[in-house]
């Protein structure tokens, strides 16, 4: 899983329960979906596609179909980022970086 990837390559947990300076936003795009996009499912999905704990990724609408997370630290954000995309038969989310107060 890409959780256990994360952990064995950088020592470190995909979401903490607080954020902090270590924590790092991410974006999420959904491509297609099968349920609802709300924050509580989105946290969901991300915790299906990545690990971590759904509570943790303190998800927030940005646009329609586009959202922002946190991650544990940057280097996790970064590993996110380099496998951009996440699907199985229920939804597509790509993965992008937060920079500069926007979406990048």
């Amino acid at each position: 899983t890409t959780q256990r990837k994360i952990w064995k390559n950088l020592g470190l947990p995909v979401t903490c329960p607080d954020l902090d300076s270590s924590s790092f936003a991410l974006i999420s795009v959904f491509g297609r979906c099968k349920f609802r996009l709300s924050d509580s499912n989105v946290a969901r999905m991300l915790q299906a596609a990545v690990g971590g704990d759904a509570n943790h990724f303190r998800v927030s609408c940005v646009l329609d179909r586009v959202f922002k997370f946190y991650v544990s630290a940057k280097a996790v954000g970064f590993f996110i980022c380099r496998l951009h995309s996440f699907e199985c038969d229920q939804f597509k989310i790509s993965v992008h970086l937060w920079g500069n107060g926007g979406p990048n």
